[in-house]
């Protein structure tokens, strides 16, 4: 696999805009849009390092990715580590219809791919739903209740899906229930990458096309 095809599967994790997405996620290891797209950048940074021989960028761009959880989402990809099971945990899912701007927003302690197939099934539309956002919990119902109050409140049910993602984005990280499960990888070698992590997320990353 090259780097371009790495790049690409974190890309497409970043973007969310793919049909499969949510299951190429699952096959890195479930990591954040943010984190993807992180990764992706540094990627790619580091092939013009590689095209351009620029050494310094090289070393400044592998760095980075090192200390991302960058192995860790492929060892998960590679299925060299799994991500552990949590009690009570589930998962908070918002499907969307491209064609009726129709969303649905829910939640299951089965597979959220599962979930999908039942409800359009169920669902008396042409176009079938597609998985739009996805949040693991440590308490789904508790979550979900979070989730209705805050599409209820903010009319998001007839608005556009990229509002309501954004609603239900903050309305699950005010409430402290969401798991990163990055850090319940089945032996964890790699912690201390994950504790690094937070000074590169909050001091910003550079932009891949930023560097030449």
């Amino acid at each position: 696999m090259s780097a371009n095809d790495v790049e690409g599967l974190f890309g497409r994790v970043a973007r969310r805009d793919s049909f499969d997405w949510f299951t190429i996620a699952g096959q890195l290891g479930y990591p954040s849009a943010r984190l993807a797209a992180a990764i992706a950048a540094e990627i790619r940074a580091l092939s013009a390092a590689i095209k351009d021989r620029d050494r310094d960028a090289f070393a400044d761009a592998r760095k980075v990715l090192l200390e991302l959880p960058t192995r860790r989402c492929v060892y998960a990809f590679l299925k060299r580590k799994k991500i552990a099971d949590e009690p009570k945990a589930g998962w908070i899912f918002m499907l969307a219809n491209s064609e009726s701007e129709l969303i649905s927003a829910g939640m299951t302690t089965r597979t959220v791919e599962h979930r999908l197939k039942e409800i359009n099934r169920a669902a008396d539309v042409e176009t079938t739903f597609g998985i739009y956002r996805c949040w693991r919990v440590s308490n789904p119902v508790r979550a979900e209740n979070i989730v209705i109050e805050a599409l209820s409140k903010s009319g998001c049910y007839q608005a556009p899906a990229s509002v309501a993602g954004k609603r239900l984005d903050a309305a699950i990280d005010d409430s402290g229930l969401e798991i990163r499960t990055l850090n319940a990888l089945g032996s964890l070698e790699e912690r201390h990458l994950w504790e690094s992590f937070p000074r590169h997320f909050f001091g910003g990353f550079r932009k891949a096309s930023s560097r030449r």
